[in-house]
Protein backbone atom coordinates (compact mmCIF):
# COMPACT_ATOMS: atom_id res chain seq x y z
CA UNK A 1 0.00 0.00 0.00
CA UNK A 2 3.33 2.49 -0.71
CA UNK A 3 5.90 2.92 -2.87
CA UNK A 4 3.03 4.55 -4.78
CA UNK A 5 0.80 1.20 -5.40
CA UNK A 6 -3.06 0.87 -5.42
CA UNK A 7 -4.21 -0.58 -2.52
CA UNK A 8 -6.01 -3.85 -2.39
CA UNK A 9 -9.77 -3.83 -3.94
CA UNK A 10 -12.06 -4.60 -0.64
CA UNK A 11 -15.71 -5.85 -1.83
CA UNK A 12 -18.36 -4.80 0.61
CA UNK A 13 -21.10 -7.15 0.54
CA UNK A 14 -24.16 -6.12 2.53
CA UNK A 15 -27.71 -7.78 1.99
CA UNK A 16 -31.13 -6.42 2.70
CA UNK A 17 -34.49 -7.19 2.52
CA UNK A 18 -37.12 -4.57 4.22
CA UNK A 19 -34.37 -2.71 5.30
CA UNK A 20 -35.37 0.84 4.83
CA UNK A 21 -35.27 2.06 8.28
CA UNK A 22 -31.51 1.19 8.31
CA UNK A 23 -30.19 0.75 5.44
CA UNK A 24 -29.12 4.78 4.53
CA UNK A 25 -26.60 4.86 7.66
CA UNK A 26 -25.11 1.34 6.59
CA UNK A 27 -24.98 2.90 2.97
CA UNK A 28 -23.10 6.24 4.44
CA UNK A 29 -20.78 4.58 6.91
CA UNK A 30 -19.70 3.08 3.59
CA UNK A 31 -18.99 6.29 1.95
CA UNK A 32 -17.85 7.55 4.63
CA UNK A 33 -14.78 5.26 4.71
CA UNK A 34 -10.76 6.94 4.74
CA UNK A 35 -10.09 3.60 2.02
CA UNK A 36 -11.06 4.54 -1.66
CA UNK A 37 -10.24 0.92 -3.27
CA UNK A 38 -13.86 -0.41 -2.14
CA UNK A 39 -16.30 -2.10 -4.22
CA UNK A 40 -19.96 -2.34 -3.28
CA UNK A 41 -22.45 -4.64 -3.78
CA UNK A 42 -25.70 -4.49 -1.97
CA UNK A 43 -28.26 -7.84 -2.48
CA UNK A 44 -31.72 -6.47 -2.16
CA UNK A 45 -34.16 -10.04 -1.41
CA UNK A 46 -37.17 -8.01 -3.53
CA UNK A 47 -38.37 -5.45 -0.46
CA UNK A 48 -41.55 -3.89 -1.38
CA UNK A 49 -40.58 -1.18 1.70
CA UNK A 50 -38.78 1.67 -0.41
CA UNK A 51 -35.45 0.06 -0.02
CA UNK A 52 -34.74 -0.23 -3.45
CA UNK A 53 -35.29 3.23 -4.16
CA UNK A 54 -32.83 4.31 -1.35
CA UNK A 55 -30.12 2.04 -2.60
CA UNK A 56 -30.56 3.11 -5.73
CA UNK A 57 -30.63 6.92 -5.06
CA UNK A 58 -26.68 6.10 -3.58
CA UNK A 59 -25.76 4.07 -6.45
CA UNK A 60 -23.68 7.22 -8.27
CA UNK A 61 -22.24 7.27 -5.16
CA UNK A 62 -19.43 4.30 -5.55
CA UNK A 63 -17.76 3.88 -8.70
CA UNK A 64 -17.98 0.21 -8.09
CA UNK A 65 -21.06 -0.60 -7.39
CA UNK A 66 -23.61 -2.88 -8.06
CA UNK A 67 -27.66 -2.99 -6.98
CA UNK A 68 -29.15 -6.22 -7.63
CA UNK A 69 -32.66 -7.11 -6.23
CA UNK A 70 -34.24 -10.32 -6.74
CA UNK A 71 -35.73 -13.02 -4.06
CA UNK A 72 -33.43 -15.00 -2.23
CA UNK A 73 -33.22 -17.70 0.11
CA UNK A 74 -32.25 -15.89 3.07
CA UNK A 75 -29.30 -14.23 4.01
CA UNK A 76 -26.80 -16.96 3.04
CA UNK A 77 -27.82 -17.17 -0.18
CA UNK A 78 -27.84 -13.16 -0.69
CA UNK A 79 -24.24 -13.31 0.65
CA UNK A 80 -23.45 -16.13 -1.76
CA UNK A 81 -24.70 -14.44 -4.39
CA UNK A 82 -22.51 -11.11 -3.39
CA UNK A 83 -19.35 -13.45 -3.22
CA UNK A 84 -19.95 -15.13 -6.69
CA UNK A 85 -20.30 -10.90 -8.53
CA UNK A 86 -16.64 -9.71 -6.20
CA UNK A 87 -14.06 -9.05 -8.05
CA UNK A 88 -11.88 -7.93 -4.45
CA UNK A 89 -8.60 -9.09 -2.81
CA UNK A 90 -10.62 -8.93 -0.10
CA UNK A 91 -14.52 -9.54 1.24
CA UNK A 92 -16.29 -7.55 4.06
CA UNK A 93 -20.19 -8.16 5.19
CA UNK A 94 -22.07 -5.59 6.36
CA UNK A 95 -25.35 -6.15 7.41
CA UNK A 96 -28.35 -3.54 6.22
CA UNK A 97 -28.95 -2.29 9.87
CA UNK A 98 -24.79 -1.83 10.98
CA UNK A 99 -22.41 0.44 10.13
CA UNK A 100 -18.50 0.99 9.98
CA UNK A 101 -16.76 3.15 12.05
CA UNK A 102 -14.68 5.33 9.04
CA UNK A 103 -11.18 3.13 9.86
CA UNK A 104 -12.46 0.15 9.35
CA UNK A 105 -11.08 -1.24 6.04
CA UNK A 106 -7.96 0.94 6.00
CA UNK A 107 -7.37 -0.44 9.86
CA UNK A 108 -8.06 -4.19 8.63
CA UNK A 109 -6.68 -4.18 5.26
CA UNK A 110 -3.19 -3.08 7.16
CA UNK A 111 -3.44 -5.25 9.87
CA UNK A 112 -4.21 -7.96 7.23
CA UNK A 113 -1.46 -6.84 5.23
CA UNK A 114 1.18 -6.48 8.48
CA UNK A 115 0.07 -9.78 9.34
CA UNK A 116 -0.88 -11.88 6.29
CA UNK A 117 -4.01 -12.99 8.33
CA UNK A 118 -8.20 -12.76 7.74
CA UNK A 119 -9.34 -10.48 9.98
CA UNK A 120 -12.76 -11.31 11.49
Amino acid sequence: MTNGTTPPLVTVITAVRNGAAHIREAIESVLAQDYENIEYIVIDGASVDGTQDIVNSYSQHFPRFQFITEPDTGISDAWNKGVRRASGEYIAFLNADDVYQPTFIRRAVSASTRRGEVIY
